[in-house]
């Protein structure tokens, strides 16, 4: 009857770390926050675990634990391992015993042949059923550390040892497919996310993220400042007039890929539509701001072969805006960024006019300098 009600329990704990892990893969959290706050849930089904043990000598004891540090490895990484194994170590110490050692050693075999597994599936063509069973059988390798139990302690222990290779199996095929329904469904409404934020063509962000860019880039608290440029080809129209669309598509993924070579890793690039793409800069003061406009514009002032042969000169113009402590809608300050652009077409295009917004609330601007720093 203990049994029955220790595999219930498991298979509750399995469930619900199943659902707890498909909520977080579905988070905007950083994937090595994920793994971590993963981790910890894996520690803690092995915790619950260790609350409901077989007891096979005075502070000797026997339980899953090692099932749940060894798919936190599995499917986390040693990111995921390490945190699983350090609440589930901290839970077996508090329990103490004379077996406390050796099964913290148990926990650590588990991860090793967790992440062992990791590695072993990328390279083993079988079933996933299959895959899942030999992961149960290499976690059962961990009861090694019970041949260093004195007797009678070792004979009562190792006689636990095929229901524990039942158990890890059984637990891993079970769990192992719970886990593998929620990665998917995550990856796949991950994809779905950004399918829908990315501009097919390009690569790029697409308008529809300027408004989290714009946020996040206001979100950071720095005294140098915000700013946000608006780039237009020169006289696009014409190439698609002139060359057709797909020698425009050509340009555009040239000009997309210059654009993330010229920008910093922390500057979100967005094609905000047609021939026109937003540049957001977070944490920049005014002059850096100028000089990556004109790095910009540089960048853009390409030749681009097309398939029979011909080459195509593409310039750019760049409009900015830049402020400090202010801080207002997207809309204004793409409204000023849009006037700087303005006058940089009215300036004879394929040069840059930058902004100094002094109040969000007035629309008060001063004009920044047109030449490169």
């Amino acid at each position: 009857m203990q049994l029955i009600v220790t595999l219930a329990n498991s298979a509750a704990i399995m469930a619900a770390l199943a659902m707890v892990y498909g909520l977080i893969q579905r988070t905007t959290l950083a994937r090595q926050l994920r793994h971590l706050a993963m981790g910890l849930c894996f520690g803690l089904g092995a915790t619950l675990a260790m609350l409901q043990p077989l007891t096979v000598a005075e502070g000797i004891i026997v339980d899953g634990r090692s099932l749940f540090v060894g798919f936190a490895a599995a499917f986390l990484g040693p990111i995921g391992a390490a945190a699983a194994l350090v609440a589930g170590s901290i839970t077996r110490l508090m329990i103490g015993g004379p077996g406390a050692t050796l099964g913290v050693i148990a926990m650590m075999i588990s991860a090793l042949m967790g992440l062992l597994w990791l590695t072993l599936r990328e390279r083993c063509r079988m079933s996933e059923t299959m895959c899942f069973m030999a992961l149960g059988t290499m976690l059962t390798l961990s009861v090694i550390v019970l041949f260093f139990l004195p007797e009678p302690a070792r004979s009562a222990a190792l006689q636990t040892v095929p229901a524990l290779l039942v158990y890890n199996v059984a637990g891993s095929v079970y769990l192992g497919k719970m886990l593998q329904r929620e990665r998917d469904r995550a990856r796949q409404e991950r994809d779905i996310r950004v399918d829908a934020i990315t501009d097919p063509l390009t690569g790029l962000l697409n308008r529809r993220a300027l408004g989290d860019s714009y946020a996040l880039a206001c979100d950071v608290k720095s005294a140098r400042g915000t700013g946000l440029l608006l780039i237009d080809l020169d006289h696009f129209k014409s190439i698609n007039d002139e060359y057709g669309h797909d020698a425009g598509d050509i340009v555009l993924r040239h000009v997309g890929a210059a654009l993330r070579q010229a920008t910093r890793q922390k500057d979100s690039v967005l094609r905000y539509g047609g021939e026109e793409f937003v540049v957001v800069l977070p944490d920049v003061a005014e002059q850096d701001a100028l000089q990556a406009a004109w790095r910009i514009c540089e960048s853009l002032r390409l030749k681009v072969a097309l398939p029979d042969g011909r080459m195509l000169k593409v310039s750019a113009s760049v409009g900015g805006a830049h402020w400090t402590q202010a801080q207002g809608p997207v809309d204004f300050a793409l409204k000023q960024a849009d006037e700087s652009l303005y006058d940089a077409k009215r300036s004879g295009r394929n040069t840059v006019v930058l902004r100094r917004l002094l109040s969000f609330g007035s629309g008060e601007s001063g004009l920044g300098a047109a030449q490169p720093a």
